[in-house]
């Protein structure tokens, strides 16, 4: 019996990771654009949807010219309207939608949820 309880409670376990990996993503904020909100090599969990507002920060798919860029960019979202929206770094200094164009909903990974670690890269 206490054998069917623990196999139960595995199983239901690993259906709860499964769902969660689903749901959640972690991505590494690559460069200072989020800066002081998010810094380089900080981690963030990221909630996978595609409903978005203005104020937001998401993460998505970022155009990569080169093999060093980073495939996921985080910003915060400054419009929205249909299938696209703009957005902008908190750093001053950042490209935003005037540099990068309209970005596709379709290229969105979701929206951060919060940091997971304030580890700084060395």
């Amino acid at each position: 019996m206490i054998f069917l309880v623990a196999a139960a409670c595995g199983a239901a376990l690993g259906m709860a990771a499964v769902l969660a990996r689903a749901a959640f993503a972690l991505v590494i904020v690559r460069g200072n654009s989020m800066s002081p909100t998010l810094r380089d090599g900080e981690r963030v969990l990221v909630r996978r949807s595609h409903r978005i507002h203005a104020g937001q920060v998401v993460v998505f798919a970022a155009v990569r010219r080169h093999r060093s860029d980073p495939p996921w960019l985080v910003k915060r979202v400054t419009e929205v309207e249909g299938e696209q929206f703009t957005v902008a770094g908190d750093n001053p200094r950042s490209l935003g939608s005037a540099q990068l164009g309209v970005i596709a909903r379709a290229d969105l990974l979701g929206v951060v949820v919060r940091p997971v670690s304030r580890r700084v890269p060395s």
